[in-house]
């Protein structure tokens, strides 16, 4: 049987509503590594087989400097409709499944991201996401007919929200949401929020490492939060933008 040809597809771009700029912040500190080396470097860990992309606005000129200045490679397409960046990244490398990360996760974990693909290809299924994980630990993995599949009424959120006409559409699609093994045994009935949308956010992810450094496993970050939970609280008021499909 062809093994799948697999892709990361990373999307990112300068300009952030509630934290500008917020992808070349250094974590923990200004000399450390930025956001965005940091989900690049977590995630080109899964397999060095796996092309690992930064999809990037065509417009956004600084970061596709950034990524021409540290040879990583890049796809740049709308800046509005990123499931059509996606689905052109996707057909320019060819693969059969995308592995679907975002810039506001440092604390990505290449390990759930492997665990995801792997369950994905021996499910079957269209879609896969891990569910009981904390908020930017973990990944989406599609197929690439799912991907390029428009149900009609295609919403403008759609186009803003890769995967989101796939997971509206559980008639359509084969969509799996598994616990993860850690979420059984988790001491705490409550997750830390580690993506970073706001100043807040970010003095969290920095907490985390400035303790565990910037090679950490997901395990290792959970028992820091068992044993320290108040290195996590200052973003605990802050809440996910809501997604609404309608048209």
């Amino acid at each position: 049987m062809k093994f799948p040809r697999i892709g990361i597809l990373i999307q990112a771009r300068s300009n952030s509503t509630r934290f500008p700029r917020k992808i070349y912040q250094g974590i923990p500190d200004e000399q450390s590594f930025s956001l965005l080396e940091h989900v690049y470097r977590r995630l080109s860990r899964i397999d060095s087989n796996f092309p690992t992309v930064l999809l990037v606005p065509s417009k956004d000129q600084e970061l596709i400097q950034w990524c021409e200045d540290r040879s990583i490679a890049f796809f740049h397409g709308s800046e509005k409709d990123v499931r059509q960046r996606y689905r052109q990244a996707a057909s320019h490398w060819n693969l059969d499944i995308i592995v679907r990360a975002t810039a506001d996760n440092p604390c990505v974990d290449p390990e759930v991201a492997s665990q995801t693909i792997s369950a994905l290809i021996a499910g079957g299924g269209d879609f896969l996401s891990f569910s009981g994980l904390p908020l930017g630990t973990a990944v989406e993995a599609f197929r690439f007919d799912a991907l390029m599949k428009t149900p009609l009424p295609d919403s403008p959120s759609y186009k803003e929200h890769v995967s989101l006409h796939i997971k509206r559409n559980p008639h359509l699609f084969d969509l799996r949401c598994p616990g993860h093994p850690f979420g059984a045994t988790l001491p705490f009935s409550e997750s830390p929020r580690l993506t970073i949308d706001t100043w807040e956010d970010w003095k969290v992810v920095s907490s985390v490492f400035s303790y565990l450094g910037p090679d950490f496993t997901l395990m290792q970050l959970l028992t820091l939060y068992q044993y320290c939970p108040e290195l996590f609280m200052a973003n605990q008021n802050i809440r996910q933008k809501p997604v609404s499909i309608a048209s």
